[in-house]
């Protein structure tokens, strides 16, 4: 049995049986955000989302089921960026700031200056 390709982002939210997932997780919560349990309605201004704990792009990895109720959770606009943001960033790793005592100048006593800043003679770039 050929496994079905997983609907793209776009395809995926006007599909019926995903409005219809959506609105389970909706109802299931209560209408409230699972993380700050605030309000959040199907329409309108502050409308909520129904968020995958385990990312879709993982899904698509495993094979995944992107409509499992188990792996879904309601939240609000807010707390569904935060989440994003943090799933997007994650893994990515803050670059060592660099040396800027070693950057090159034409300032006079530069040398002694960078001697008495605790670098060596190695260290100057000339």
């Amino acid at each position: 049995m050929a496994r079905t390709p997983m609907p793209k982002l776009g395809q995926m939210l006007h599909l019926t049986r995903w409005q219809a997932t959506r609105q389970a997780v909706a109802l299931r919560a209560g209408m409230r955000c699972e993380c700050c349990e605030t309000y959040a309605f199907l329409r309108g201004r502050g409308a909520g989302q129904a968020d995958h704990i385990i990312p879709r792009r993982e899904l698509a990895v495993t094979g995944g089921n992107p409509f499992d109720m188990d792996n879904l959770q309601w939240l609000c606009g807010p707390c569904h960026s935060q989440k994003s943001a943090r799933e997007r960033w994650g893994d990515h790793q803050a670059k060592p700031p660099k040396n800027r005592l070693k950057a090159r100048t034409k300032i006079k006593g530069r040398k002694q200056f960078l001697l008495a800043a605790g670098l060596t003679t190695a260290d100057i770039i000339r």
